[in-house]
C-alpha cells in the first residue's frame, strides 16, 4: 500500500493516550474544537494555538473550557 495508508493504519492501531498533540489553528468555525475533543477523548495531551485574538476565539475557547489543554 502507499505510505499514506500505512501511516493511517498505524494511527488506528496505536493508542494516543499520553501522546502530545499540537493543534495549529483552533479556528472559529468549529473544526479545531472537534479535532481537540477527538484527541482529548483518546487520552492525548493537548497544546492548541491560533494567531487570532482571544476575543475572536472566545466561542471556541469556551467550548473547550472543560478540557485540560495548553492554549498558546
Amino acid at each position: 500500500p502507499p505510505p499514506r495508508r500505512v501511516a493511517e493504519a498505524r494511527l488506528v492501531n496505536e493508542s494516543l493516550a499520553g501522546r502530545k498533540v499540537l493543534i495549529l489553528g483552533l479556528g472559529v468555525i468549529g473544526g479545531g474544537v472537534a479535532v481537540a475533543r477527538y484527541f482529548a477523548a483518546q487520552g492525548a495531551t493537548l497544546r492548541i494555538t491560533d494567531l487570532r485574538s482571544p476575543e475572536l476565539l472566545a466561542p471556541a475557547l469556551s467550548a473547550l473550557s472543560d478540557l485540560e489543554a495548553d492554549f498558546v
